[in-house]
């Protein structure tokens, strides 16, 4: 009695402690946006805020311009017609809001599995896994990324159906089951890429349907998701897909060979820890899993996890597997790996978690220290940049006329874009030119140059001098000859 005793108190001392590589990075990251003055990304957020005034102009602004461009995002677009217009004059308290919105999303998840595993250190060992991969990183510091807001809505239509799995058969299901839908559609609305995660979503009921005991309730409930979820990309892609969607295509294969290539190079890589780990713990615990050691709750767990990352992958391929694009593979991994392992952890010595939380902290801090200075030097230039143009009149001149060059396309408008919001000093937007001897070609007197998009060759600097210089912005002006 005394060993069992024992035991389960290691279990909970070791469930405890899965906290703190969980929190840690999350306070980091906010404490730096407290004490570090943060401004608007040179992302999409220049084209919302001048998307109209007040929450309904913007809306309606906002979503007229992305139909036209080829982008169906109703969720996203009331997201930011609401707290753009609330946050217009305070970004850093809008960072602030980022970070709670992901805190959320992330809770919803843990919510997920911890009900799955019916153990809420299941859900903190989620958010600890989740917390490990790079690129979901970018959604801290990317206000306008929907991502966030996909997975916030997927993570709620999960739990919602999955709650149906476990309901009594004389309870009606029809309220849940719209409410749920509506999540979905919420996640559609967020971002196109989600549509797969539906489809993923609709299969995981089904094969729950057809296994033991043939569930009648959840086979009906995936076959309605995977209806939606194809009725809805056709309609995308019949009535939407134009101009910046337009080209997306399954049949270019060079291009689906290089994301795939930097999918393992990046994703992949970053997996590995937690792989290794994975290897570590089933060899410690008796040997490779077995099928039928997991509930139906947590088969349909380990399904969804996988189809989820296989699918999300899939539509990325076409377009971009990495940079913040890749944020969900964290939770989607995460997910999978929380419910493949948490029951295992159970078994496992209390020193052992230990050893696998410190080496957890190691990684998370690591690679939130990593994002976080990468992104807080950035802002810090970007900012700096910002002043050197408010005080340098032949730079404006040189803008004023269409004589600036920049390798950054997003940039090239929003840099000018934010200055004229600030300081109304009638600039014009750069001319997007990837490389410094095009920007001589093109007749530009001014060349503005990011290594974050793109490398310069040293040689092309030849009758060029340096007039502003940080790690992540440069600006080279033409000599006169």
């Amino acid at each position: 009695m005394d060993n069992v005793r024992q035991k389960n108190t290691d279990s909970g001392c070791g469930a405890l402690l899965w906290v703190i590589p969980a929190l840690l990075p999350l306070l980091l990251i906010l404490f730096f946006y407290v004490l570090r003055p943060w401004s608007w990304g040179l992302m999409d957020d220049l084209t919302i805020l001048s998307s109209g005034t007040g929450i309904a102009g913007r809306f309606m602004k906002y979503f007229i311009d992305l139909v036209n461009w080829g982008v169906f995002r109703p969720t996203f677009v009331a997201h930011s017609a609401v707290f753009y217009t609330t946050f217009e004059h305070a970004p850093g308290l809008f960072y602030v809001l980022k970070w709670f919105e992901i805190m959320l999303m992330l809770g919803i998840w843990a919510w997920v599995v911890a009900g799955i595993r019916r153990s809420w250190a299941a859900g903190v060992f989620f958010s600890a896994i989740a917390l490990s991969f790079h690129f979901l990183y970018d959604q801290f510091f990317f206000l306008s990324t929907q991502e966030t807001l996909g997975l916030l809505f997927l993570g709620l239509s999960v739990k919602v159906f999955a709650g149906l799995l476990n309901a009594s058969k004389r309870k009606s299901v029809l309220i849940p089951a719209m409410a749920g839908l509506f999540f979905l559609l919420c996640a559609f609305g967020a971002k196109e890429t989600f549509v797969a995660c539906g489809l993923a979503f609709g299969l995981a009921l089904c094969v729950v349907g057809f296994g033991p005991g043939k569930d009648r309730r959840s086979l009906r409930a995936g076959l309605s998701i995977t209806i939606v979820a194809i009725a809805y990309g056709i309609m995308l892609k019949i009535f939407v897909s134009k101009g910046y969607t337009g080209g997306y295509s399954f049949t270019a294969v060079q291009l689906l060979l290089a994301n795939f290539s930097g999918w393992m190079r990046k994703d992949l890589i970053n997996h590995l820890p937690w792989v290794v780990a994975t290897g570590g713990v089933f060899v410690m615990t008796g040997g490779q899993a077995r099928w039928r050691e997991f509930s139906s709750d947590e088969r349909f767990g380990l399904v969804l996890g996988a189809l989820c990352y296989v699918f999300f992958l899939g539509i990325l391929l076409p377009w971009n597997t990495t940079t913040y694009y890749a944020g969900p593979f964290g939770v989607f991994f995460a997910f999978f790996v929380a419910i493949l392992l948490s029951r295992r952890l159970e078994k496992l010595h209390l020193k052992m978690n230990v050893l696998l939380i410190v080496c957890a902290c190691a990684l998370n801090l690591f690679v939130c220290t990593y994002a976080l200075n990468r992104e807080a030097t950035y802002q810090y230039d970007t900012q700096n940049l910002w002043q050197w143009v408010k005080g340098n009149d032949d730079f404006q001149s040189a803008a004023k006329q269409a004589l600036v060059a920049c390798n950054a396309m997003e940039a090239s408008v929003a840099i000018p874009g934010h200055a004229d919001r600030w300081w109304a000093l009638g600039l014009k937007s750069f001319k997007h030119t990837p490389t410094i001897e095009a920007a001589r070609l093109n007749g530009s007197q001014y060349f503005v140059y990011s290594p974050r998009f793109g490398a310069l060759d040293a040689s092309g600097l030849e009758g060029w001098g340096t007039e502003f210089y940080s790690k992540y912005w440069q600006v080279y002006q033409k000599e006169a000859r």
